[in-house]
């Protein structure tokens, strides 16, 4: 877990700036992987193609990928944030249809350890050739470590990790690099604390919970804190509610299935008020809770309102 993505505070995206997730880390001025995309769509399966990653040419042999072995011949690099189990044909719904009518457009890039090919760009589309059983076709190259973490950070680009994949990724980090310290990880990654904290009470939620909503990304950092809260204090019931929504998610908003979480929280009742003349307010919260506000009232009201609480509390 070498590479944390940082959240970009950009107001351009999204109405809520501070649960946009957004890479900010500086970029090497190597063609992004978009863009090395776009130069090998053309490689045929059994060629080649020399590509610049993070400034060195490395030589890309092109291999497909029976669609029957696509889960057993490759692999998603273990420090590729993005989380496999939550990927189904909901999470994928910008390329699933493309894939399962015309197969993959751009190949994949990884590289091949002890025989299996591991991914670092292009594990959605790995995924989604699983699920739409089609060939996988993959770049193969002797790439370093460092040049695998480029790749899987930036091609996570296209459709940004979610706040509970950051939130792991932020526990992680915390966990073996900063003993816990919020505010040490916060300095590194130049990403506010609050923002942190949002992602790792995110996290917290069990995967079933986050498997409810259609694609993670659609729950923010701030509504998963929210319901991270919710969760610790009425576990069973949320989890109940879970099995049920998993259900029925692609008939539901994203508020629909957080308010349906919400539905465990006790009812809060309104206070009632009445509102007398010369300025006196009492608020019911309950019967034997009453609240009394008095603004510009006569001085001889006070005066009886006093003597008529002496007589009763001496009593």
């Amino acid at each position: 877990m070498k590479r944390a993505p940082t959240l970009n505070l950009n107001n351009s995206e999204q109405l809520d700036i501070e649960e946009q997730i957004k890479t900010s880390s500086k970029r090497s001025p190597t063609p992004t992987v978009a863009a090395l995309s776009r130069r090998s769509v053309a490689v045929s399966p059994g060629n080649t193609i020399t590509l610049p990653v993070l400034g060195r040419d490395i030589t890309f042999i092109c291999k497909k990928i029976d669609a029957n072995f696509v889960n057993k011949a490759t692999m998603v690099y273990s420090d590729n944030i993005r989380l496999q189990e939550l990927l189904d044909s909901d999470a994928l719904d910008d390329i699933m249809p493309t894939m399962t009518k015309s197969g993959q457009q751009f190949p994949g890039i990884g590289r091949e350890i002890s025989g299996v090919i591991e991914v670092a760009d292009g594990s959605r589309r790995r995924k989604a050739a699983i699920l739409a059983k089609k060939d996988y076709l993959v770049l193969v190259g002797d790439l370093t470590d460092k040049e695998m973490d480029y790749l899987s950070e930036t091609g996570n680009d296209h459709r940004k990790p979610s706040a509970y994949e950051i939130g792991m990724r932020y526990k992680t980090r915390l966990e073996r690099e900063f003993f816990n310290n919020v505010s040490q990880l916060s300095e590194d990654i130049k990403v506010d604390r609050k923002i942190i904290k949002r992602c790792i009470e995110t996290a917290s939620l069990p995967i079933e919970v986050i498997k409810c909503f259609k694609s993670p990304n659609e729950l923010s950092a701030r509504a998963g804190e929210r319901l991270a809260k919710i969760y610790r204090s009425h576990k069973e019931s949320v989890m109940i509610i879970a099995i049920e929504l998993v259900k029925i998610k692609n008939e539901l908003t994203t508020e629909q299935v957080i308010s349906k979480f919400e539905t465990v929280l006790p009812e809060q009742i309104k206070p009632k008020e009445r509102f007398f003349r010369n300025g006196v307010k009492a608020t019911y919260k309950t019967p034997t809770d009453v609240t009394f506000s008095l603004k510009n009232a006569p001085e001889d009201l006070i005066k009886q309102i006093e003597q008529l609480l002496e007589r009763n509390l001496d009593t």
